[in-house]
C-alpha cells in the first residue's frame, strides 16, 4: 500500500472511475479475490469485454495504492478497514444517482434540510410504480395498521374514507392527518364524510386533524411498522403514480421525521378553506 497522505480530492479522483467503484464494491460485498476471478465476475454480470487484464491491474494497483485495498502473497486482494469506510460512505450517492431523473422532476428540494440531506433512505425503500398499484399498497398499509396511522394528503382519494373509518370504529386506531394547500377535494367530500361516520369520529378524538397554510412537498402514510411518501412534482401537484415504501426502520422514522415537521407547523382545520 502506498503513503497514508490522502486528501479528499484524490479520493473522489480515485472513486470517479466507475470501474474502480466496481471493484471497491465487488470486493466489500463478495469478499477477496484476485484479478482474474474479478474479470471474470465483470465480464459476467455487465456483458462486457471492454476491459483486459492489464487495464484491470492498472486500476487495483491504484486502489491499493490509495489504502482502499490489500494484496496478500497469494494474489487475493481484500478491502482494507479505510477502504470498508469509503464504501458505506457511497450508498447515499449511489441513491441519489439512481433516483437523479425522479428527484429532479419532483419537489423534493422543498423539504426541510435536516430531511433533504438523508434523502438517500429511499434507497431502504420499494419504489412502486402506477397509480393503481400505489393505491392498492396504500390499502395495505392501512390495513395493516395497529395503533396508529399518521397521514399528509396532498390527492384526495374518497375510497380511502370509509376503508379508514371502519379500521377505527373496529380496533380504535388513532389518525392524525393534515392537508396541504395544494390538496384539492370532490364536491360530495361533505356527504362522504357524513356517510362514514367520519364527524363522529372526529368528536371522540380518535381521529385528529389539521392544516397547512403552504403547498405539501409530498404525501405521507405512516404507521407503527410501515411508511409511504409520494412526492410532488415541482409545480405543487400530487403525484400518486409513483410511490416509495418500506419497513426499514431508518426509511420509517425520515418519514415520521418529517410528519412531526408538517404537524408541528400546522394549524387548525378550517372547512371554509377547501
Amino acid at each position: 500500500m502506498g503513503s497514508n497522505q490522502i486528501h479528499s480530492d484524490s479520493i473522489f479522483g480515485i472513486l470517479s472511475s466507475n470501474i474502480r467503484a466496481e471493484i471497491l464494491k465487488s470486493l466489500a460485498d463478495d469478499g477477496p479475490m484476485t484479478i482474474s476471478q474479478f474479470l471474470e465476475l465483470y465480464r459476467h454480470d455487465n456483458h462486457k469485454n471492454d476491459i483486459t487484464i492489464q487495464g484491470l491491474s492498472k486500476h487495483f494497483k491504484k486502489l491499493d495504492k490509495a489504502w482502499f485495498v490489500k494484496k496478500n502473497k497469494n494474489g487475493l486482494f481484500s478491502v482494507t478497514p479505510f477502504g470498508h469506510a469509503i464504501r458505506q460512505q457511497l450508498f447515499p450517492f449511489e441513491t441519489l444517482a439512481r433516483y437523479r431523473e425522479h428527484l429532479n422532476s419532483h419537489a423534493t428540494d422543498r423539504l426541510p434540510k435536516k430531511f433533504l440531506q438523508d434523502i438517500w433512505v429511499l434507497g431502504n425503500s420499494v419504489t412502486i410504480g402506477e397509480k393503481r398499484r400505489v393505491l392498492e399498497k396504500v390499502r395495505s398499509v392501512i390495513g395493516l395498521a395497529d395503533r396508529y396511522l399518521k397521514i399528509a394528503v396532498t390527492s384526495y382519494v374518497p375510497e380511502m374514507v370509509p376503508l379508514i373509518a371502519k379500521r377505527v370504529e373496529r380496533s380504535s386506531l388513532r389518525v392524525s392527518y393534515l392537508f396541504g394547500k395544494n390538496v384539492r377535494v370532490p364536491k360530495n367530500r361533505t356527504h362522504l364524510l357524513t356517510k362514514s361516520g367520519w364527524w363522529n369520529l372526529l368528536s371522540t378524538g380518535l381521529v385528529e386533524r389539521k392544516m397547512v397554510d403552504e403547498e405539501l412537498a409530498a404525501s405521507i402514510l405512516i404507521t407503527e411498522k410501515h411508511a409511504m411518501i409520494s412526492f410532488c412534482k415541482s409545480n405543487g401537484t400530487s403525484d400518486l403514480d409513483t410511490a416509495f415504501y418500506g419497513n426499514d426502520v431508518s426509511f420509517r422514522k425520515w418519514c415520521e421525521g418529517i410528519f412531526a415537521h408538517m404537524w408541528q407547523n400546522a394549524g387548525v382545520f378550517y372547512e371554509n378553506k377547501l
